[in-house]
């Protein structure tokens, strides 16, 4: 389209005709250019950004993705998401355009990404891998599906890393107790661990509960928020990641231990947070328990993996712990499916043992 001159302003403006998702015509005007080739510039720009031609870059996709999915997520979700692309895929595929984007290419990257390191010189875990891949599979297929792209490289490449945990991500009972006998020289520490191996809560849940959470008489533990970061990465209070509060039973033990800690704590009041700590101190504190135990490396994260296999190995559904600790049944079987195989197994062997000491109807030859 033409750039028009403002005679009465003496300023240009531009305006485009576009057509959106459903087919619809639409005009956009922008005025007050000085230029004219600053005018002309925009114009460009904006039809770049908004063509639904293959031929732009990634990163004027991206921009498109951007705008659509932002205001759709959490705060905390986007900016995980924003670091993961700018750090790992837009050095890639920033330039590439994205009818150009093939196996062979996703492939080359997942090489370099599985060989790169962290700044204490370790490569990133399988999981953490399989979430960057899944970061650029989501682009693409967002492509596929609204904008024409021929189909989802990343797809048709094949995942890397895993989603399926392993014994390093989590503590047997014994581990844990192993550990908890450290951890009891750090009160506040020592009563956050405990919720999240016994209650299965995530870090930020377990960081948010204030005290009118607890309900004593009951042994329940409201889990109705989490700490999270806005748009601006500044850290608010949010929602839950499922986006739905849930009620967490208490053991016995646990419940009798968070009354006694909460009774010395002098004054607090109802709405104030019962664990005080920075999850950066907590953190270090956890490292250095951990070093004095003996016990193997997890990430904090890992109690609430170590919870999930507890129950798993105590025999409970893939449905009653997704609700407990807020995932979905589905979920749960596949990212702890062996060791649903491993309980399988058990379930068999008593199937065999009860049949050979029962007694059977004998078959006619």
């Amino acid at each position: 389209m033409p750039v028009y001159k403002d005679k009465k302003r003496g300023t240009y403006f531009v305006s485009i005709y576009y057509k959106d998702l459903e087919g619809k015509e639409h005009k956009k005007t922008k005025r007050g250019f000085k230029k004219k080739k600053d005018a002309k510039n925009w114009e460009a720009e904006y039809q770049r950004s908004n063509s639904y031609n293959m031929e732009m870059t990634f990163k004027d996709f991206y921009a498109i993705y951007r705008r659509t999915y932002k205001p759709k997520v959490k705060g905390s979700t986007w900016c995980t998401k924003e670091n993961i692309v700018q750090t790992h895929i837009m050095p890639y595929f920033g330039d590439k355009k994205m009818n150009s984007i093939d196996a062979p290419m996703v492939l080359e990257w997942q090489s370099i990404i599985a060989n790169k390191t962290t700044k204490t010189g370790k490569l990133y875990s399988p999981v953490y891998l399989k979430t960057i891949h899944n970061q650029l599979s989501a682009i693409l297929n967002y492509a596929v599906n609204k904008y024409d792209l021929n189909y989802n490289a990343a797809r048709k490449a094949g995942a890397m890393g895993r989603e399926i945990l392993k014994s390093d991500d989590y503590w047997t009972l014994d581990e844990y107790l192993q550990f908890a006998e450290y951890a009891l020289d750090y009160d506040i520490d020592y009563h956050v661990f405990e919720v999240l191996y016994w209650c299965g809560l995530r870090v930020n849940e377990a960081l948010c509960l204030i005290k009118n959470d607890i309900d004593f008489n009951n042994n329940i533990i409201y889990v109705n928020k989490t700490w999270t970061v806005d748009s601006e990465g500044n850290k608010v209070v949010g929602s839950t990641k499922s986006g739905k509060p849930r009620k967490v039973s208490m053991p016995d033990r646990l419940s009798n231990e968070l009354q006694n800690y909460l009774s010395r704590m002098y004054g607090l009041k109802d709405n104030d947070y019962i664990f005080p700590i920075y999850k950066s101190t907590l953190d270090n504190h956890w490292r250095a328990i951990i070093k004095k135990s003996g016990v193997k490396y997890i990430k904090i994260h890992g109690l609430r993996h170590s919870h999930i296999s507890l129950l798993i190995n105590m025999g409970f559904t893939p449905l009653a712990i997704g609700e407990r600790v807020g995932h979905s049944a589905e979920k749960i079987t596949y990212q702890y499916s062996h060791l649903f195989d491993t309980k399988q197994q058990a379930i068999v062997d008593a199937l065999n043992t009860c049949d050979k000491e029962s007694h059977h109807v004998t078959q006619k030859p």
